[in-house]
């Protein structure tokens, strides 16, 4: 018998409410593919000059026609317009600006051209050395708090912090092309507003790297295959569409055209599970060979994160735009010497645009900014499920070491791929041969372990089998439907996690925090998790965290206790279980991607109160934050559930703590709009990696959204405690001769971040240099009343820097 959400699934198909969100009427792609067949026309800059007189910049040049071109300063790369050239290749821009960029980039479909500006010297030799003249948005790590101009600011991030996606589906497949970006625009005010999908419209084009990233001057507009390049197969006569279809119920992937660079269909689980019933999906697309804009098909208000289960909840009012299913490859365009280059952090640019207007028309544009759909494809088994002489067929493998563990000195006998018969492995690269070799084992294993056929069958997605959270994309549950076997065998995490977390001597354990030789850590990460997760070649674990010596197992715990999840009872079902599943399925046990750690895990409070006294954890050297987000001695690894909520993600009024990824904060601001992705925190220790543009953009430096004006614009919002986490507004320099009646009104206010005696602590650390006028001339950076004092960047303010401490009543 299906489940009830089995039942309500083929009652929608049965009555025809399972339908594509947009039609597609195959015109846009039509284009696509005839534009691609002409000849690319070479991107030029014919003429780049600064009238004074008139305060503008005048640009001119050519370009394949009617393609788009981004300008953007060639110091600060922040974008001064987007244009488009018209039928015989010629565009122009005429700018009103402040001052002149001292260069000018033009973007356009990979080529990248820069051009000195004339008649900018003067403004040039003016700024030298502070980062050239920025354009109309901030850019650059300057610190100077620059923030982008006009009436609206728009922030994105992808939800993971990392999507993975198989290139090659001949044998079998863990993961789809299948990205995530949330993204929200406000428009700014003294009390800005979140504009909604009946207000805008909300679009993404690819962005190149920036010329200092890696790699250089890079862009991913499309996801095809490239004069003969090879990207993925998934789109190769249905090949991924094939595999997918299990995890659909029976006859809706039918329903959809999956043509290149279109993605999987996402359901709307706002609409079937809190509005009329009905289950529609839409699907996101690639911008394309041309960098085609792609609107954004999801909105969502209150989302249900598998409410109709019993660890589920409804995030309300989350008022957020989604692109959901975005079919993006960890594989950049060709670059001029016409390589396909590993990008595991490719840039789009997504942009507001006034609602039901033209997206290539600059003047409809209200905002935009640049967001990382991380994707790697790393996501594979060769380390033990191979021997170290095919590993070393491929460049990218060679040196890696496959220690043939799973392969030739596994317990059970069966037919290892060995270099003889490495012929008969099927694969369009040396790459994709070696990973494929790998796969055929890991089939030919289960087989003879298990007692299938997966080698005969292959195309095989193993969460067919294995139930995975992140692909029921309707949120069904497990399933018996479509020929899937869910709800007779283990769930995915508790196969790989809970099975490979036994062999300790392969998979070890990590070493408490404390004391922890952090070359040792990364050497058990790449035995562990990197093992299996993206983290040979790309380190999907990045940003603060990072920088402050988390690794994974700090927030999640080891292999075993990931792995000990609600299906540890589902090895006694049999085939034909029924509804008898439901009791052997143990909700109060571990989800995958649902029982995760969140912030307060580890943020448990303030300098004031929080957790980090306590004898059962592991608090670090501030006194205020832990280094593990799970109790000492505990055998699940749970995460800690903060007192003091200061940093604690959303709690609804049923009691149950929101993930990270779906909560938010200040102004119903989404938390990852200001924080960064899952994985992916501001800042990322290299300046000039991908994933600080956001900030970069958004507030002129990298780390956390601090910069009121971003949203705020150039309001005073007066002496005010109001702010994110009860924080008061910074960048004002005349906030420290304005505060002294809030501070003697809330003195544990002041020192929840300052400290409990003024002294300052990490939450009181400037992430900008901050310009500040004196008091009088008791501080430690005072001379005199009224002296304008910079405070650097990473300075723990404190009382003392600019008066007396009176936090005590001294």
């Amino acid at each position: 018998m299906p489940n009830k959400f089995t039942r309500l699934a083929i009652l929608a198909i049965a009555s025809g409410l399972f339908t594509p969100a947009h039609a597609d009427d195959h015109k846009e792609r039509h284009h696509d593919r005839e534009s691609s067949k002409q000849h690319t026309q070479r991107l030029s800059i014919g003429k780049a000059r600064w009238d004074a007189k008139s305060s503008r910049l005048i640009l001119k040049g050519k370009a394949e026609k009617n393609t788009g071109i981004t300008v953007r300063d060639g110091d600060t790369l922040s974008v001064i317009r987007q244009t488009i050239s018209n039928h015989d290749g010629k565009w122009r821009i005429r700018i009103g600006m402040e001052k002149p960029p001292c260069t000018v980039q033009a973007v356009s479909n990979g080529q990248t051209v820069a051009r000195h500006v004339r008649n900018a010297r003067g403004y040039c030799d003016a700024t030298a050395g502070n980062g050239g003249s920025g354009g109309n948005s901030g850019g650059g790590g300057s610190g100077t708090g620059a923030t982008p101009a006009g009436d609206y600011v728009t922030i994105a991030s992808n939800d993971l912090g990392m999507h993975c996606a198989d290139l090659d589906y001949q044998i079998f497949s863990i993961l789809p092309p299948y990205n995530v970006v949330h993204s929200q625009v406000i428009r700014k005010g003294a009390k800005p507003d979140i504009v909604d999908n009946l207000q805008i419209d909300l679009y993404y084009t690819a962005e190149p790297n920036p010329s200092n990233t890696l790699p250089p001057d890079v862009i991913t507009t499309t996801s095809r295959n490239i004069d003969g390049l090879f990207k993925s197969n998934f789109w190769n006569s249905g090949l991924g569409k094939m595999a997918y279809d299990p995890l659909y119920p029976a006859g809706v992937l039918d329903m959809f055209q999956i043509p290149p660079d279109t993605g999987l269909p996402a359901p709307n689980v706002e609409r079937l599970y809190l509005g009329d019933g009905q289950l529609e999906a839409h699907q996101q697309e690639m911008p394309g060979p041309f960098n085609t804009a792609r609107p954004f098909h999801g909105y969502v208000r209150n989302f249900p994160f598998f409410n109709s289960l019993p660890f589920g909840y409804v995030a309300g009012q989350l008022d957020r735009f989604t692109a959901e299913g975005v079919p993006i490859l960890p594989v950049a365009d060709p670059d001029p010497q016409g390589r396909l280059l590993e990008s595991p952090y490719p840039l789009m640019k997504v942009t507001a645009v006034a609602k039901g207007k033209d997206p290539a028309v600059a003047g409809n544009q209200l905002s935009s900014v640049r967001v990382v759909l991380p994707i790697a494809s790393e996501a594979d088994c060769q380390l033990c499920h191979l021997d170290q002489e095919i590993c070393q067929q491929s460049q990218l493998t060679a040196g890696q070491s496959c220690n043939g563990e799973a392969a030739s000195f596994a317990s059970t006998d069966f037919d290892v791929i060995t270099l003889d018969t490495l012929a008969s492995v099927p694969g369009e690269t040396e790459y994709q041969i070696v990973l494929n070799a790998s796969k055929i084992n890991i089939l030919r294993l289960h087989d003879a372990k298990h007692g299938t056929t997966l080698d005969q069958q292959r195309k095989v997605v193993c969460a067919s089998c294995h139930y995975s959270t992140a692909l029921d994309l309707a949120q069904f549950g497990p399933s018996d439907d479509n020929n899937k076997e869910q709800r007779q065998h283990i769930s995915m995490s508790r196969a790989m996690h809970g099975y490979h977390g036994q062999f300790t001597d392969l998979f070890p354990d990590m070493p408490s925090p404390v004391g922890r030789d952090m070359n040792l850590a990364q050497e058990i990460v790449g035995q562990t998790c990197y093992a299996c997760h993206p983290g040979k070649r790309t380190q999907c674990l990045r940003g603060a965290m990072t920088q402050a010596g988390i690794v994974c197992q700090d927030c999640h715990g080891n292999m075993r206790q990931v792995g000990d999840d609600f299906s540890a009872n589902l090895v006694h079902n049999t085939p034909g279980s029924g509804d008898a599943w439901t009791n052997n399925a143990d909700w109060s046990r571990r989800v995958p991607w649902a029982s995760e750690p969140r912030c307060q895990s580890c943020h448990t409070g303030d300098a004031v109160s929080s957790l980090a006294g306590n004898p059962d954890v592991i608090p670090a050297d501030d006194g205020i934050r832990l280094l593990q987000a799970y109790r000492k001695g505990d055998s699940t690894a749970t995460p800690i559930e903060a007192v003091n909520r200061r940093f604690a993600e959303t709690r609804d009024s049923l009691g149950k703590d929101h993930l990270y990824r779906l909560s938010k904060g200040h102004g119903g601001v989404m938390c990852e709009g200001c924080h960064g992705s899952t994985h992916a925190v501001w800042p990322n220790p290299w300046d000039a990696s991908n994933d600080n543009l956001a900030a970069k953009d958004l507030q002129g430096h990298a780390g956390v959204l601090i910069e009121c004006n971003t949203c705020h614009g150039d309001n005073d919002l007066g002496v005010t405690l109001d702010g994110p986490h009860g924080m008061h507004p910074v960048g004002s320099v005349t906030w420290n001769k304005k505060h002294e009646d809030i501070a003697e009104k809330n003195p544990t206010q002041c020192k929840s971040c300052h400290g409990v005696n003024g002294e300052g602590t990490v939450l009181s650390r400037a992430r900008a240099d901050r310009d500040l006028i004196c008091k009088d001339g008791k501080g430690s950076l005072c001379s005199g009343k009224g002296q304008r004092i910079t405070v650097p960047a990473g300075t723990e303010i404190s009382c003392t820097l600019c008066h007396e401490n009176k936090i005590n009543g001294d």
